[in-house]
């Protein structure tokens, strides 16, 4: 009985030492290695004009609540892609919260959940698309630019689009036009979001280069041609280019009138003789430059028609016949077409050289009209020209 009790002893002690010897089992590995993977493409079938490249300064990152974590002090963007990791715990349905900044301003946020079961996990964090198109990236002042909003050919739906232009305007919208008055390099900002709550800032450092407009000189008048003497108004339609004009010099080539010069923007001039004028007008910008347009042969200044006759007899005594010659000048365009005279006496006649009989006596003024082919006409009347005893 005794020996039963020792051996039951014994066994107990035996398997509590194999007990003690066992390892102690560990517990599971909680950490695991998450790689964040951004994708910065546009998701479209055409291909991006330009990559997208850059730096982002800071990277936090927000896990299941609000505590933040700093993941590394930069993010370099290579051809539209980006990775940065760290240790997360374990764990189902894991909500990951990640905000970018670049200079001091937030340029993206991305929201994803996902399950952390493996001793590494990959982590896409998808951000909307911020791929736009221009008409032209650079130009004389001022600029008109074009930008339209490329939308994604899949994700999800875009909510907001925003547009830091560089001169200190915004817009809204997936199409914007806008004017640039001044030289320069302006950088785009483009701001995105989705239904997701992502968003994406795509920056385009001196995106739009504006350059230097010159002065352009130009110039019309309200005739160009007509008989002397003639009135032209001259109006400047000079483009001031990116300044202002300071300073008009017109020259209206008509050399020894006395009044051949002006400086007034905007001026009047009198032709007092038939000829070919050639004008000139130059122009000073406000930013030192000069233009000169010249209108070679611009004016042409005409001689009017004149009706001129003669007669002979001019006097003599009942019945009296005189012929009439004509000495008219057609002017410097035409030639004449038709003739009108009236003798005084209630008779007319057409012809350029008539001859007419005076019946009774009297003074008779004559009066001659020319009709020229390029639609003028002329009108000379001789009072008490023919006397008739």
């Amino acid at each position: 009985m005794r020996s039963q009790k020792i051996l039951s002893l014994l066994s107990i002690v035996i398997l509590f030492l194999f007990a003690g010897c066992e390892d102690t089992p560990t517990s599971a590995n909680q950490d695991a290695r998450v790689i964040f993977r951004f994708d910065l493409s546009n998701r479209q079938s055409a291909p991006a004009k330009s990559a997208m490249t850059g730096f982002i300064d800071n990277i936090e990152v927000e896990v299941n609540g609000p505590d933040m974590k700093t993941i590394r002090n930069q993010m370099e963007i290579q051809d539209k892609s980006a990775y940065l990791e760290m240790k997360v715990d374990k764990g189902p349905d894991r909500e990951f919260i990640v905000t970018g900044w670049s200079n001091g301003d937030q340029i993206l946020r991305a929201v994803k959940r996902q399950d952390i079961r493996n001793d590494q996990e990959h982590v896409d964090m998808e951000l909307p698309s911020a791929e736009f198109d221009v008409n032209l990236t650079e130009g004389p002042a001022p600029l008109w630019v074009d930008f339209s909003y490329r939308y994604p050919d899949y994700g999800p739906v875009i909510t907001n689009i925003n547009w830091d232009l560089g001169d200190g305007n915004m817009e809204s919208g997936d199409a914007v036009n806008h004017e640039y008055y001044e030289p320069g390099s302006y950088t785009i900002r483009l701001t995105v979001e989705d239904q997701a709550g992502s968003m994406f800032t795509r920056i385009m450092p001196d995106f739009i280069i504006v350059k230097f407009s010159p002065v352009t000189a130009d110039f019309w008048t309200d005739v160009s041609s007509g008989d002397a003497p003639l009135t032209v108004y001259f109006y400047d339609n000079s483009d001031p280019g990116s300044g202002n004009i300071v300073n008009w010099s017109w020259d209206f080539g008509d050399y020894g009138s006395g009044d051949n010069y002006s400086n007034v923007q905007n001026p009047t001039h009198t032709y007092q003789f038939p000829g070919w004028y050639t004008v000139t007008l130059t122009v000073d910008g406000s930013n030192g430059n000069t233009d000169t347009r010249t209108g070679t042969d611009y004016i042409n200044v005409t001689d009017p028609p004149s009706a001129d006759f003669y007669a002979s007899p001019a006097s003599g005594s009942a019945p009296l016949t005189v012929s009439f010659t004509d000495n008219s000048y057609p002017g410097t365009n035409g030639s004449i077409s038709s003739y009108y005279w009236e003798f005084g006496d209630g008779y007319t006649d057409s012809g350029s050289n008539p001859t007419h009989t005076y019946q009774n006596p009297g003074a008779y003024s004559v009066s001659l009209t020319i009709y020229t082919t390029d639609g003028k006409s002329s009108t000379q009347t001789l009072n008490s020209y023919i006397s008739v005893n």
